[in-house]
């Protein structure tokens, strides 16, 4: 406007394409207006040209950068192809690694069910001493392979993702006891204490996988007994609370053995190791035990650690926590108020044995003898010798009753001639056998819970069994097993014979093999089961080399009511024919049935003796007779239900079922037909089957 101006114009930083500095403008006074014009439109000129430069070079620096991002993309988009094509053939291979070892396992168990069995049934026959110790070295030789392939598909399906857990309740005194039993003839030929201290029985009750935490528990036993030489193996079960309805378990398995040192312990529990590649040779082993039980530890939700000094020992601790289980029936007093005084110079087995005798409401009183007389005496017989020889020769008169704990090679002790006219409990201390024993010493009539096993031959099951199996050597195992029992049997080849021979002859049980070529265990079922009435009722008892955790809920859906894994035992088999067995179950050994009655609730049945209907004598024994002749249709009526999947009837037929057994003092039996009352009304197709 003043006309005496020249505007100056000047790109600051022009050569940087991201400059963020402004155009400046810079005016100078000039005393000729017709220069500052033309200074102003060539300054403006160049300002438009700065301008038009530095827009195309922002133009090539963003089509650098999108051209940059593009090669970006592409490149993550192959490696992302490249990463999910790995994964794909990495998922494959450990799939068919599953699949080749579950293979594997199967056509291992095969034949392994020949060895197994053949030699079990040879064990059964005279032989000359020498024939007998090389029949048992077969034979644990074939457990030992039997072992390390279970193992091996164990950690085969851990790595796969495919071990399922259940949630079912067990009794863990029961499960201390049976694992540690298995052990007791090892321990005792080696002179080892093997000692179980045995949960309050009020917190033995909890739900879980008692299958997993029995194998976790059989590997950390095993390992103890096989790493020491002399001392004591104790296994010991603490149980706390921490909620009203869960538990804290802990599991201790402590031993006086090898023992390792600190960096030996960490690498313990990595797959096929050991302490030392001399521990592998001397003690054998795969070195997947520890491995597999920290693997189902953590699935469990828990852990496992261990704690050791090199000869003095090792503690494996285990840890979980589980909900609690429904309330354990406790143990009917048979002695009330009876004073036990307990004489061992072992404190751990003095500890387990205060614990088994608290759960029987026995008063333990000191070893002094300073706190007053004693009803009866629990003496050990590997510290009490002296106490023993004194208390044998003098006699029982004037002495309160004696129960003896001892081992089976005590037993034949020379210098404890005449044990065995006392009572004697066999080590480890079960607390059955134990409940036993002091009936026994009450004058009593002992439960039957802890009376010895019966051979699985002593007692016929007079069954007639179908065997369908198309391996000449199985079928073998099967038929001299069946023998041996007591059991008839037909063998038939192949699924379509099977359902041909069922429809034609009665059998009162069905021991069916899975993998069958044309028609497998699983057609052959169905077609059985599609055939109605008798023949259509039969139990059928799938066989299988395969993973029996694996096939158990297939054969359940199927219609099966049983699982027997190859290779098995001659008293696993006895279990099986003598649980599904119809004639099995009406011909019951004495015991069997002691143990029947023991289900029931003494105090209602002497109530319900009182009674007296119309003056006609005892009206209990009539309601028994009509309950009992009732039983057989409900039995049947509450099967068609379960079978035809109508669980809302069955629930009702268990609802009137359950009454009837409560009216007759089968208190046991009736919470037992309760129970599967709730799992039908929750439709629980799993839990009623």
């Amino acid at each position: 406007e003043a006309g005496d101006h020249v505007l100056e114009v000047r790109a600051a930083n022009s050569d940087s394409v991201w400059s963020d500095a402004p155009l400046r403008l810079t005016i100078h006074r000039d005393p000729a207006p017709w220069k500052s014009w033309w200074a102003c439109l060539a300054y403006a000129l160049a300002a438009l040209a700065a301008l038009a430069y530095r827009v195309r070079l922002q133009r090539l620096k963003f089509q650098r950068v999108v051209s940059a991002r593009q090669r970006l993309e592409s490149e993550v988009d192959l490696r992302t192809r490249e990463l999910t094509e790995s994964n794909r053939q990495l998922a494959e291979a450990v799939q068919a690694k599953s699949n080749f070892l579950d293979r594997m396992s199967h056509e291992l168990r095969t034949p392994m069910n020949g060895v197994v069995g053949m030699t079990e049934l040879l064990a059964r026959t005279p032989q000359s001493s020498t024939q007998a110790r090389l029949t048992d070295t077969i034979r644990s030789s074939a457990r030992v392979l039997l072992q390390i392939v279970n193992d091996l598909l164990d950690l085969s399906k851990i790595n796969a993702g495919k071990i399922a857990l259940e949630e079912l309740p067990f009794d863990l005194g029961q499960v201390l006891e049976e694992c540690t039993s298995l052990f007791a003839g090892a321990a005792q030929a080696k002179g080892i204490e093997l000692i179980v201290w045995p949960p309050e029985r009020e917190h033995c009750s909890l739900l879980g996988d008692a299958l997993r935490v029995r194998q976790i528990l059989m590997n950390l036993i095993g390992n103890a007994v096989k790493f020491t030489a002399q001392g004591e193996v104790i296994v010991k079960a603490e149980v706390d609370r921490v909620a009203p309805g869960g538990a804290s378990l802990e599991i201790s398995v402590s031993d006086t053995g090898i023992g390792m040192d600190a960096a030996t312990i960490d690498k313990i529990f990595e797959p096929f190791t050991q302490a030392d590649e001399s521990t592998t040779r001397r003690f054998g082993g795969s070195g997947l035990g520890l491995a597999i039980c920290r693997e189902l530890a953590q699935l469990m939700g828990g852990s496992i650690s261990a704690e050791s000094r090199p000869q003095v020992g090792s503690t494996f601790h285990l840890r979980l926590q589980l909900p609690a289980g429904p309330a354990l029936a406790a143990a009917a007093p048979v002695w009330p108020q009876c004073r036990v005084r307990i004489l061992t110079r072992r404190p751990a087995l003095a500890e387990s044995l205060t614990r088994h005798a608290r759960a029987l409401g026995l008063t333990v009183l000191g070893d002094d003898g300073s706190d007053g007389p004693e009803d009866l005496v629990l003496a050990d017989a590997s510290s009490q010798r002296d106490y023993l020889k004194a208390r044998l020769g003098a006699g029982n008169a004037g002495h309160p009753p004696l129960i003896v704990l001892a081992t089976a090679a005590e037993l034949d002790s020379p210098d404890l001639a005449g044990l065995e006219s006392q009572a004697v409990v066999l080590k480890p201390v079960q607390r059955g056998a134990l409940y036993d024993a002091l009936a026994a010493a009450s004058g009593r009539t002992p439960h039957a819970a802890g009376a010895p096993a019966a051979a699985p031959g002593a007692a016929a099951l007079n069954t007639h069994v179908l065997l369908v199996e198309d391996e000449p050597v199985n079928a073998a195992v099967a038929q001299g097993y069946l023998t041996d029992l007591g059991c008839t049997s037909v063998w038939v080849k192949d699924g379509a014979e099977a359902v041909a021979r069922n429809a034609a002859e009665r059998f009162d049980l069905i021991l069916m093999d899975l993998s069958m070529p044309v028609m497998d265990g699983f057609a052959t079922t169905a077609l059985i089961r599609q055939r109605g009435a008798a023949a259509g009722r039969v139990p059928i008892v799938a066989l299988t080399a395969h993973d029996a955790a694996n096939y158990r809920d297939a054969c359940l859906t199927a219609g099966m009511v049983d699982m027997l894994s190859k290779p098995y035992t001659l008293e696993e088999c006895a279990q099986v024919v003598r649980r599904w067995s119809a004639r099995g179950a009406i011909q019951v050994s004495s015991a069997a049935r002691s143990n029947a009655l023991a289900s029931v609730d003494a105090a209602a049945v002497a109530s319900l003796r009182r009674l007296r209907g119309d003056g006609q004598g005892d009206l209990y024994s009539k309601l028994v007779d009509l309950f009992q002749a009732g039983s057989s249709q409900t039995l049947a009526q509450l099967a068609a239900t379960l079978d035809a999947a109508d669980f809302i009837a069955a629930a009702a037929v268990c609802h009137k079922f359950a009454a009837s057994a409560a009216n007759v003092g089968a208190t046991a039996f009736a919470r037992d037909v309760r129970e599967l009352e709730r799992l039908c009304a929750a439709g629980e197709a799993r839990g009623a089957g």
